[in-house]
């Protein structure tokens, strides 16, 4: 483990909405004598120069224990202290504070998805702080991370990971094994009656939390269309069908047109070619409609399909269905051709609004899923979407 990641094992983030009266840096000396490895200094109310005059203070305090700080979002604070900062994704960006701090600042950025995890390791970030992994008071409006997004982002980046949101005593030892180095706890600590007292008793939890090994398990993201069932002779004829019966003739490259785009697309394609009266959103439900029945009576499975699901299954690989179809057409084939259960989920490209040329759209299938990137593998036909798979760093299987 690295000296950061030791580091980040107890981390507390000041809030004085808890003081009471007491001066903050009182309730500090006490959470740094109960074994805080790291502190961050937040004060979103405070005026500039009483945030600076503050944070003197508290470097000093620090200082005399060893415990790096870290200032929350002001970055030209930590810049004039010569210590670290972390930034959210609507802060400061994370270029913008390496630039003014230097290369050798600890910088920390909040994240809530794999995407946003990967591209702060790319832009140089330090450590990430991802939550909020269960419900807090004090950030009403933070986005809930489950613990499959959380065991996802960690098993994606290289860099530490510290779990921020609602942790408490009673609820600690469920992120064991997720593969994060350490918690970030503010009520936890300057809520307490004896901040000192809980910071020990935390700090002793996390020692046993992060005993908990981290079980890394496969995972396999599978196309339905081409991969697992013969529809698309059906998808084949669905362009020509539909304009033929508004009365347009379509043209002789209408399937090469459409090979490469899912049916939102496809439907703008559509509209801007032909001219139809119809909006896209219209064309869309029509589109789908008219291959509705494709999926609740015709469509078999293909010779191998569920030979490849037992196989998979029987190594214990996880498995999400990840299709452009919609969900609830996909459920309707998958239970008919009887492979629906070896599926942990269903996921539809029309749900997340991204379409699978995108790598962002794989990222979010993994952190629904929790399982890590290198051990994950995206089976599909179509080449876009094998590209987008590539993108995201995913092996994939060509099929069909």
């Amino acid at each position: 483990m690295s000296d950061l990641s030791k580091q980040l094992a107890v981390y507390a983030v000041t809030d004085r909405s808890w003081l009471n009266g007491r001066r903050l840096a009182d309730d500090i000396r006490k959470v740094l004598d109960g074994g805080v490895t790291i502190l961050q200094l937040r004060e979103k109310e405070l005026p500039y120069d009483e945030f600076l005059a503050e944070a003197r203070e508290i470097k000093a305090l620090c200082d005399s224990y060893g415990v790096p700080l870290i200032i929350n979002d002001e970055v030209g604070i930590a810049k004039e202290l010569g210590v670290g900062a972390h930034v959210g994704q609507h802060d400061e960006s994370l270029a913008e504070a390496r630039a003014e701090l230097g290369p050798n600042a600890i910088i920390g950025v909040s994240c809530e998805n794999v995407a946003q995890a990967i591209a702060a390791e790319k832009g140089g970030a330090d450590y990430l702080g991802v939550g909020a992994v269960f419900p807090t008071s004090t950030k009403t409006d933070a986005a809930f991370v489950d613990s499959r997004e959380l065991a996802a982002i960690c098993a994606a980046v290289k860099i530490p990971v510290v779990a921020i949101g609602g942790i408490s005593l009673d609820n600690l030892m469920t992120l064991g094994g997720s593969g994060i180095v350490g918690v970030a706890v503010v009520s936890a600590l300057f809520a307490a009656a004896d901040p000192f007292a809980a910071t020990k008793r935390m700090s002793e939890e996390v020692d046993k939390m992060l005993e908990v090994p981290v079980l890394k398990r496969k995972g396999a993201i599978v196309d339905l269309d081409g991969t697992l069932i013969d529809s698309i002779p059906y998808w084949d004829r669905l362009g020509y069908d539909y304009l033929e019966s508004k009365g347009v003739t379509p043209h002789a490259d209408l399937k090469a047109q459409l090979d490469s785009m899912e049916i939102p697309s496809g439907a703008a394609y559509i509209k801007a070619t032909y001219g139809l009266k119809e909006d896209v959103p219209t064309i869309c439900r029509e589109l789908i409609a008219g291959i509705e029945s494709v999926y609740r009576e015709k469509a078999p499975l293909l010779p191998g399909a569920k030979e490849m699901l037992q196989k998979l299954q029987q190594e214990g690989v996880r498995m999400v269905l990840f299709t452009a179809t919609a969900k609830p057409l996909a459920v309707a084939a998958l239970q008919r051709t009887g492979v629906y259960d070896f599926f942990d989920d269903v996921i539809s490209t029309m749900d997340l609004g991204i379409e699978k040329s995108s790598a962002e759209a794989y990222y979010r299938v993994l952190g629904r899923m929790g399982t890590a990137l290198s051990e994950t593998t995206v089976y599909d036909d179509a080449e876009y979407a094998l590209e987008g798979a590539k993108k995201a760093g995913f092996k994939v299987v060509k099929c069909g």
